[in-house]
């Protein structure tokens, strides 16, 4: 979440910074006010982008993920049986569901998506 809100919060100086700087630009010129009003208008499209982004942006990212999900998915299983394989052939005596009770939480976690992403790949396959 920290990071979300600080690619935020740059990305919203950036972007405002940019935008207001150009259409300023445009509509004034470069007069000897040109400074104060950019930077009153930075100021106002910055207050305004940053809860935009963080509320805005969760909902866009869903729509995206949705629009792409497929591509993501197939993506995703391949890594994952690609890593299954790996795992198998280091230690060809590992048997993931033989296996699945050893280890922390986390192993065990592992080991059981490990286990339901091969078999969504194979029948997928």
């Amino acid at each position: 979440m920290k990071q979300k809100i600080a690619f935020a919060l740059i990305m919203g100086i950036v972007t405002t910074g940019i935008i207001s700087f150009t259409l300023i630009s445009i509509n004034l010129g470069f007069t000897e006010r040109f400074l104060k009003i950019w930077l009153k208008s930075w100021a106002m499209a910055y207050t305004v982008v940053i809860p935009a982004i963080l509320i805005i942006g969760p909902r866009v990212q869903k729509v995206v993920d949705h629009l792409f999900g497929e591509a993501v998915n197939k993506e995703s299983l391949n890594a994952a049986k690609n890593e299954y394989h790996e795992v198998w052939n280091m230690n060809a005596s590992w048997d993931p569901k033989v296996d699945l009770e050893k280890g922390s939480a986390h192993d065990r976690k592992r080991k059981r998506m490990l286990i339901d992403q091969n078999q969504e790949m194979e029948t997928l396959s």
